[in-house]
């Protein structure tokens, strides 16, 4: 009589397995009460045409701001935006690229911004290899 095989266990997904977004979606639909309850908490869809007539600053003030949501009640960082433009310089990618550290060290006390250290380094926005290029060099 043979031997039928034993189901191998179900293995426990990895913190680095990856989710799909039809997963991360039902989920959300279910916590909010359906698609349609869900849908209404979702901001609208921009109009195409007018995110490619944004400037780099406001690009890199949205994309800021959600990041900074992340992890955040949004009502603090809505409330506290208009001192992350200030302390941003107006989200000016050109004014960000050649900050000394010392301007990004002044952020983690800045009362204007959320202070969270960790979250200010992780979230910051890091000149890429082409601005360092173009950076002249310390002394």
């Amino acid at each position: 009589m043979a031997k039928t095989p034993k189901k191998a266990p179900k293995k426990a997904p990895s913190k680095t397995s990856t989710v799909s977004f039809k997963t991360i979606r039902a989920r959300a639909e279910k916590r909010k009460g359906g698609p349609k309850a869900l849908e209404k908490l979702l901001p609208k869809k921009p109009n195409a045409g007018a995110l490619a007539k944004l400037s780099d600053d406001r690009v890199l003030a949205e994309m800021s701001m959600r990041v900074f949501s992340a992890g955040f009640a949004w009502s603090v960082i809505e409330t506290k935006w208009p001192g992350f433009e200030e302390a941003f310089l107006g989200f000016a990618p050109a004014k960000l690229t050649f900050q000394p550290d010392e301007f990004w060290d002044r952020l983690m006390t800045d009362t204007r911004i959320v202070r969270n250290g960790a979250a200010l380094l992780r979230r910051s926005w890091t000149p890429g290899p082409a601005d360092q290029a173009r950076q002249p060099a310390r002394r």
